[in-house]
């Protein structure tokens, strides 16, 4: 890989797969800096804010997106999220779910790049960073 993601962004509630994922990617250095956000609702005001300042070059370029959370869930995220202002973004949907209707329904959406199913192996997690960088 020639350089890391500059932002990678987690949306996800697990406090447990957040950091494991956060400690898979500082000690692979595969990006420079990591958003975490508890909830899709938290991410969509992050992304706005961001817009609105017209600072673009804070928005991430790989996002791994959970389905089940509070607030606001994955599938709620998606239909507010403009893959358009976030052109350059990677989204992946990363669930433990392996409901076909669960996969095909996220593949459905134009601004998802790909389904994982947790866990999600190191060597995933490095492909997902190096096709984005």
């Amino acid at each position: 890989m020639n350089s890391p993601v500059k932002i990678g962004c987690i949306i996800d509630d697990d406090n447990t797969y957040v950091n494991l994922m956060s400690t898979l990617i500082k000690m692979k250095k595969l990006s420079e800096k990591l958003l975490v956000f508890n909830n899709g609702q938290e991410a969509i005001d992050y992304f706005e804010d961001t817009l609105q300042r017209g600072a673009k070059d804070e928005l991430p370029q790989v996002i791994f997106l959970d389905l089940n959370m509070p607030i606001m869930n994955g599938w709620q995220f998606l239909e507010q999220f403009d893959s358009e202002s976030c052109s350059g973004c990677s989204l992946y949907v990363v669930s433990s779910s392996i409901n076909p209707s669960d996969i095909d329904r996220a593949k459905r959406y134009p601004t998802v790049t790909d389904y994982i199913t947790k866990p999600m192996e190191i060597t995933t997690l490095e492909e997902v960073f190096a096709s984005a960088s």
